[in-house]
């Protein structure tokens, strides 16, 4: 394995609290130079988009559980369940 793609696994694993201590301080160390501060940077931007992606799937499952906790509470107003109204969305078009 070239030396570089080790040094930037070393960072990921820091970044993520796997790294080995006997590896720690040669991970810091390539913080100190420019690809391993770019790679530092490069991992935290990867990191927010993924916890972006996580936080939009979970506003579209409350959206879909609030709409059916409406649906079931008029259901028990009216004693039956009302049709069921397609809107025309997806699950893929309610994720912005």
């Amino acid at each position: 394995m070239k030396k570089s793609t080790q040094l930037l696994e070393h960072i990921s694993a820091l970044m993520d609290g796997e790294l080995a201590d006997a590896d720690r301080e040669l991970a810091l160390a390539a913080l100190t130079g420019d690809e391993g501060r770019a790679a530092w940077h490069a991992y935290h931007l990867i990191g927010d988009q993924l916890r972006a992606a996580a936080d939009r799937e979970e506003g579209a499952g409350a959206a879909l559980a609030a709409r059916l906790r409406l649906r079931r509470a008029v259901a028990a107003e009216v004693g039956s369940a009302p049709p069921f109204e397609d809107d025309g969305a997806t699950p893929a078009a309610t994720i912005p």
